[in-house]
């Protein structure tokens, strides 16, 4: 590279727009803790693919621009130094794409229309403004949130609610008392009337009934058990982490039969409610504990999730989450406020022991061996310990891909992607001949044909 180049792209993380020299871009999607993201390490998504901009020293103020696309999908780093780029990847091969520009819109244009195709084109009201925010508690919350829009003259095309709506944080139910379908019904038809639009969140881990418990059952988990569309360990059963719910599985999304099961599971519930896209999230694919957790715990089931989460009724001190009188948002943000009260409840709430996370040290290559949790070369994963299982299904989970037997170490960072490409088909069912909307949190490159993020 030539020096002082000047480097814009390599996503995903949080940082300034220029990438500094003296800098290591790691690829690995990754959960992040929420409200507690850190600057410049990996985060969601992967997009392995830069623009350069070279300035003249002339009058005129003259550039031109390049860019570069390294198709792969393993975890992977880049190294940025003060005269050159190395590129660091723990499997597969690197196919490079040269885009020469020579400016930067032509660079973009190049690598849509050339590689990884152009974006979808949204309905007009896509683009138009959306609320969304934790903590409604009911159908009233969202219609007051409406009224307010339309007291204050201000246009708001859609609304998504975040995981309250759901029963026990389970995908595609309705937490009874407060989101029942009536009264749902009723507010979308009201909703739908005034030209406005409703996406609710939808997780990809389905949670795992508790067998010994009757009144534990989750037909949607029996469905896409029935068709073996999960996610599995080596040795054929499914792999359970934990997410919001509890103890889960993770949808096979490379799958015929994954597709099968999001289609029949988005045709069924828009039947009930009538949504017109959704909120996908928490799909790096992220896990909380370590490893296949849940293996002979199912019947502990629905379990906490390892943290204490804001309202849980057991904290001695109740914590009230709505903006205070006066609140002035220069003098905190809601992520904070909201993070800082929920330090102050860890204190008080057992932390449930699911499975730690282990510190291993970096091992050594051995021929014949592949070592997917800790492989020989650490990438700059941002975890302690630059740990792979952290947060995430685990690498060696597999695929249920044929003869590949695909594992998550391969394909980890496809997850966002391929769960994405199997909610826009499900949408093209649930919606035929109309343009399918949803917010896709993980992605990698290409995934714009689909979604927006």
């Amino acid at each position: 590279m030539v020096p002082q180049y000047n480097i814009y792209g390599l996503a995903e993380n949080l940082r300034g727009f220029r990438i500094p020299t003296n800098f290591t871009q790691t690829f690995w999607n990754a959960y992040n803790l929420d409200n507690d993201q850190e600057l410049d390490v990996n985060s969601h998504s992967v997009h392995p693919v830069y623009l350069e901009t070279r300035y003249g020293n002339g009058s005129n103020d003259s550039s031109m621009s390049h860019g570069v696309y390294a198709r792969n999908a393993h975890g992977q780093e880049w190294l940025m130094r003060d005269e050159s780029i190395t590129y660091r990847t723990i499997g597969g091969s690197f196919d490079l794409y040269f885009l020469s520009g020579s400016t930067p819109k032509e660079v973009i244009s190049q690598y849509q229309s050339g590689i990884v195709n152009t974006p979808y084109l949204p309905a007009y009201w896509h683009l138009g403004f959306q609320q969304v925010r934790w903590s409604y508690q009911n159908w009233s919350n969202l219609q007051d949130v409406v009224d307010a829009y339309a007291a204050q003259n201000i246009q708001l095309e859609g609304l998504m609610s975040d995981l309250d709506y759901l029963k026990m944080n389970r995908d595609f139910t309705d937490n009874p008392g407060h989101y029942d379908i009536g009264p749902g019904q009723v507010f979308l038809d009201r909703l739908h009337a005034n030209g406005q639009y409703y996406m609710p969140i939808l997780d990809p881990n389905i949670y795992v009934p508790n067998p010994a418990n009757a009144s534990d059952a989750y037909p949607t988990y029996n469905r896409g058990a029935e068709l073996q569309a999960y996610i599995r360990n080596g040795n054929d059963s499914f792999y359970y982490g934990v997410e919001w719910p509890g103890f889960s599985v993770f949808p096979d999304f490379i799958t015929p039969q994954a597709q099968q099961f999001s289609t029949e599971q988005c045709l069924a519930f828009h039947e009930k409610l009538a949504y017109d896209g959704f909120w996908l999230d928490v799909n790096d694919a992220t896990s909380f504990c370590t490893g296949s957790c849940g293996q002979g715990l199912i019947e502990e089931n629905p379990i906490h999730v390892p943290f204490a989460l804001p309202g849980d009724p057991n904290t001695s001190v109740a914590v009230d989450y709505r903006y205070p009188e006066m609140f002035n948002i220069t003098n905190a943000t809601e992520a904070a406020s909201a993070s800082s009260a929920m330090m102050s409840q860890s204190i008080m709430y057992p932390t449930p022991s699911v499975t730690p996370t282990p510190t291993v040290g970096r091992t050594l290559a051995t021929p014949g061996v592949r070592n997917l949790t800790y492989p020989p070369y650490a990438i700059n994963n941002f975890l302690p310990g630059h740990s792979l299982q952290k947060q995430v299904i685990s690498p060696d989970a597999t695929h249920n891909d044929g003869p590949y037997n695909s594992t998550e170490y391969e394909l980890h960072n496809l997850y966002g992607h391929t769960s994405g490409n199997a909610t826009y088909n499900a949408l093209k069912a649930v919606f035929p001949g109309k343009r399918p909307f949803f917010i896709n949190r993980s992605t990698f490159s290409g995934s714009g044909n689909f979604s927006g993020e």
